[in-house]
């Protein structure tokens, strides 16, 4: 279980205990042996993904789901492409472009929606997802910058840009 802040870091540990508290209300959640970690994540719309002859993947190149984190999932698909860019002399750049592009502006509106819209726990989702049809089919579209995100998209990218000057939007 983690805690993302995008900006005041001394927050970190309250979000945490916030997060705990969530979780633990919701469910049956027994911690055994929690161990403290912490590190520094990487969300960029601007990605580098190849300078010089160096190729990079994951967090390196700005990958990261800006709401949810998703850092290792993104690190590994993204290595995967640079690898296969160096054994089949593959456009690396383009195919890491093309399989992230969306899914990172997906990621920028979901954060903007949850600071926004004041869906700030998981109940909300939680009760839209457990009362959903489809729920692999609402996941894929909530991360995958469907009709409605594209809408807001613009409004999402002015405000982050606002209210996070540091990332490179």
């Amino acid at each position: 279980m983690c805690a993302v802040v995008l900006d005041e870091l001394g927050r970190v540990n309250n979000c945490f205990e916030e997060t705990k508290k969530i979780f633990l209300k919701m469910t049956n959640l027994d911690i055994q042996n929690p161990k403290n970690v912490g590190g520094v994540g990487s969300f960029s719309l601007k990605n580098n993904f190849k300078k010089n002859n160096n190729l990079f993947v994951g967090e390196a190149a700005g990958l990261q789901d800006v709401l949810w984190g998703f850092g290792m999932k993104y690190a590994f698909t993204s290595g995967f492409l640079a690898a296969r860019s160096i054994i089949n002399g593959e456009n690396y750049e383009k195919k890491a472009k093309e399989r992230f592009s969306n899914k990172l502006k997906s990621s920028l509106v979901n954060r903007f929606l949850w600071e926004r819209a004041g869906f700030g726990n998981y109940a909300f989702l939680i009760d839209k997802l457990k009362n959903s049809k489809d729920l692999f089919g609402s996941l894929y579209s909530f991360h995958n910058y469907n009709f409605l995100q594209k809408l807001i998209y613009p409004t999402a990218l002015i405000y982050m840009r606002r209210k996070y000057p540091k990332l490179k939007l």
